[in-house]
This record gives C-alpha cells, structure tokens and sequence, in this order.
C-alpha cells in the first residue's frame, strides 16, 4: 500500500476552485469567515444536487453575490459535472467584470484549461499572470509543467510554492507526491514532511506520508509510530483513515 496514492485530492492535485487559507483575500466583507469554515470548504464541488447542476450553481451565486471564490468553486462544479463551456464561460465573464481579480480569474481558468487538455491555452494564460497575480500560480504553473513531462519545471515550481506561500498546504501535498511518486526521493520526502508536520500538526495525512516516506527509507520502528501518532489526529476522509490503519497492519505483520 501507498499511502501517497490514496490520501486526500489523490495522485496529482488539480485545485481550481479550491478554497485556502491564501485565497482567502479575494473573499469580501462577512462572506469570508464563511468561506473559510470547514464546513463549508468545497460546497459547490461536493454539494449533491437536486436540480440540474447550471440552476444549482445559479442559485449559489445568486444567494452569495458572485464573491470570486464562490465563482471559482462554481465553474469547478460545472467542470466537475461536464458543463466545461459554461465552467469556462463563468470564469471569463468574471475577469471581464472584476478588473479587480481578472488575473486571478485567469489562473482560475488556466487550472481548468490544464484539466481539458487544452495546454496551450493555459499556458497562455499563465504566461499573462505571476505569481504575485495568484496564491497558487506556482501550484498550477507545476502541475501543467508535469502533465507536459517537464518534470524538473514542475519541481521548480512547487519548490517555489512552497518557498513563498508555505501556509498553503496544497504545495506541500503536490511536492510530497512528487518526491514519494514521481523522483521516489524518499529522504526528500522525509525532510519534506517533516517540515510539514511541524508547520501543520492537526494534519492526518502529512503525519501519514511522514510514515510512508520512513517505511520506503527501510525504518519501519519509526514508520509506525508516526502512522500510530497520525491516527490521532482528524481524519481527512474516513477511506484515508482505514488505509491508515491497513498501512498499520501490513509493517506489523512484515515484523512478526
């Protein structure tokens, strides 16, 4: 079992319309603190519908007055649910009316041209921002450098995301998978992840990988009390937790 297979947004991280701690200044006045709650984090992209999913997301906006980071989460649920011309749509149309964050709306819409497979497009796209214009350019600027097999560029950048955005967690995830799954640098991933847990203690999977990273180095002592330790810590998902507990299992039964 791989631990940096199954935990949290999967193998490669695609984040437009996530909702982070670093994005949390485009959300205005009372709405923010909203937006922030846990358990509001990712409505539109996991909220079960009853209407088709254009008049729910409507209604989203409607409700919330098109706050940029509910727009993104909207175009992300349209994409999500295969509506990708109206995703697109909603996004250009925000940037054209909010001079304010158009190029954040723009990296926005880079993540999803990056999930279409339209490259080029969001390169461009890309190439006309920075990384002062988003939280997560760097995030997203990597994950299309590594989707195109430039993999030395994709660790350029989420080395940059986290050098300039580390309390944003989505660039220590993307960087820890790549060196667990994509270098398989497992003394990288350690070193990693342990800056990691000590930036984010509450964080299940960070303490998780920290495992993963120590039962890959051959320390399976070790390994186990950092996964027995991560156990205690609030689940991201409860299949994460079972995995958790499976990972447990295996390295003791491989010492017995």
């Amino acid at each position: 079992m791989d631990l940096a297979l199954t935990a949290g947004a999967g193998v490669m991280p695609n984040v437009p319309g996530v909702i982070c701690e670093r994005c949390a200044p485009v959300a205005q006045g009372p709405l923010a603190p909203m937006l922030m709650d846990n358990q509001t984090d990712g409505m539109l992209r996991s909220a079960a519908f009853e209407l088709e999913t254009p008049e729910a997301v409507q209604v989203f906006l409607n409700l919330w007055g098109w706050e940029p980071l509910v727009m993104a989460g909207a175009a992300m649920r349209l994409h999500l649910d295969g509506y990708d011309s109206d995703a697109h749509s909603l996004l250009e149309a925000a940037a054209k009316g909010n001079a304010k964050h158009a190029r954040w709306f723009q990296v926005e819409q880079a993540s999803l041209r990056t999930m279409d497979g339209s490259y080029g497009k969001a390169l461009d796209l890309l190439n006309e921002t920075g990384e002062k214009d988003h939280p997560c350019w760097n995030l997203h600027h990597g994950v299309l450098a590594q989707t195109l097999g430039r993999k030395e560029a994709a660790l350029e950048h989420w080395l940059r995301q986290v050098e300039i955005e580390p309390e944003e967690p989505m660039g220590w995830k993307v960087l820890g998978w790549y060196y667990m799954q994509e270098s398989q640098d497992y003394s990288a991933a350690e070193a990693l992840m342990r800056r990691a847990v000590e930036r984010f203690p509450e964080w299940m999977e960070f303490r998780a990988w920290l495992g993963g990273a120590l039962h890959r180095l051959g320390r399976p002592d070790e390994a186990l009390a950092e996964l027995r330790a991560a156990q205690s810590l609030d689940p991201i998902d409860e299949e994460f937790v079972d995995q958790v507990a499976e990972f447990i299992q295996q390295i003791e039964a491989d010492q017995a």
